[in-house]
């Protein structure tokens, strides 16, 4: 795609891209309302409690998959606007790299430090054994 053809095709351009990213953003915002209502129907009060319980540690992966991707095509796409490919290559195949280490190391992090992570929230039982089973598989993921 030329510059040319973008500055003729705005309104194309602009939706070819953002178009994905809507869908993309819908079907996730479906999770919370999906996992709670099977959750909370199949699991019961405990296994909602455990699942939000562990949001936070699936936004520590969410966080920082966005910094180094945001960061990554920012860079690729200064490199490509630039039309140098090679440097654009590079910088894409760092950031698939970097993310699949960095999701490596907290999730050895993470599995080390499982249990104390529910000491600290003070878990009962119930909750610990659903927080258990679910992050255990989430994390793995």
């Amino acid at each position: 795609m030329n510059l040319e053809s973008i500055r003729n095709n705005t309104v194309r351009t602009i939706l070819r891209f953002s178009v994905p990213s809507i869908i993309a953003m819908v079907l996730n915002s479906f999770i919370t309302p999906v996992d709670g209502f099977f959750i909370g129907n199949y699991v019961g009060k405990e296994g909602i409690a455990a699942v939000n319980l562990g949001l936070p540690i699936l936004y520590i992966y969410l966080a920082i998959g966005i910094m180094v991707g945001v960061g990554g095509i920012s860079i690729a796409g200064m490199a490509l606007g630039a039309q140098d490919r090679k440097k654009c290559n590079e910088v894409f195949n760092q950031t698939v790299i970097s993310t699949i280490t960095v999701s490596v190391i907290i999730s050895l992090l993470v599995a080390t430090l499982f249990k104390p992570i529910m000491g600290v929230m003070d878990m009962d039982t119930q909750v610990a054994d659903c927080f258990r089973q679910y992050y255990s598989i989430m994390i793995m993921a």
